[in-house]
């Protein structure tokens, strides 16, 4: 192996750093805007290192034949950072205003296509309102009655139910 080459296998395993970096600020950013349980965030913090393990034995089997040495380590973590000194602020800012502008164009498309729809179907709901309205305030009549018909025995039995012991 020529001296090129091993520079070149250096340069290739700084840029593993620097992907792992970029990878981590992106899940780093993506956590702040969505509110996770404890357990899922548990397992999704695994998700990402088994991603990023798989992508960087992926990219050390085209660098040097999977070959795992110490200065491999010393590499990566070199480009890590090197990542996180020179490019991890401006990337945060990049990837913030790329979510933000996501988001923004998402609320955008969700805004318009529910008023497209109250606008089509708005006559369709007031037309079922009035066909359904007797039918509704019967259904709320018949409630009232079979509540007011079982309330009495519900006291009873709950009253049988305290003093009964099971064991």
């Amino acid at each position: 192996m020529t001296v090129g080459n091993q520079f070149a296998d250096l340069f290739f395993l700084i840029c593993i750093g620097f992907i792992s970096g970029f990878i981590f600020d992106f899940y780093h950013i993506l956590k702040k805007y969505i509110r996770v349980t404890p357990w899922l965030r548990l397992i999704l913090d695994f998700s990402l290192w088994l991603i990023i393990t798989m992508i960087t034995a992926f990219l050390l089997l085209l660098v040097n034949w999977g070959e795992v040495r110490l200065y491999i380590f010393l590499a990566m973590g070199g480009g890590l950072i090197l990542y996180y000194v020179l490019f991890s602020p401006f990337v945060k800012r990049i990837y913030v205003f790329l979510i933000d502008r996501f988001l923004k164009i998402t609320h955008f498309i969700i805004k318009i296509i529910t008023r497209f729809f109250r606008f089509i179907f708005s006559p369709f709901v007031k037309i079922l309102r009035r066909l359904c309205r007797p039918a509704y305030q019967k259904l709320v009549k018949l409630k009232n009655k079979i509540k007011n018909f079982y309330q009495p025995l519900g006291k009873i039995l709950n009253k049988i139910n305290h003093k009964r012991r099971i064991f």
